[in-house]
């Protein structure tokens, strides 16, 4: 395998953050960083998620996880989860 292939292969791995959900692999297409700063955010969107479903503030939630730029902030409190219903067309 060429170095394209890796280049490749890395992009992919950015892209996508996989994990489990009730026993079934899930894929969550949330950027890996940031836009605009290029701040790694990725790894924050699970607990993220959980906190604020369970009923914390987003603001209070954002603040603890160290995301204090807007335009971090902004990839979480703008994000859609549509994978579900685009998966049956591919």
């Amino acid at each position: 395998m060429g170095p394209l292939y890796h280049h490749l292969q890395t992009f992919i791995n950015n892209l996508f953050i996989r994990g489990f959900h009730n026993g079934r692999l899930t894929i969550m297409i949330i950027p890996v960083r940031c836009f605009t700063c290029g701040k790694v955010i990725g790894q924050l969107y699970d607990e993220f998620n959980l906190r604020v479903q369970g009923g914390e503030d987003a603001k209070k939630v954002l603040d603890e996880l160290g995301l204090e730029r807007y335009c971090c902030r902004r990839m979480f409190l703008t994000h859609v989860d549509l994978i579900d219903q685009i998966m049956p067309y591919s």
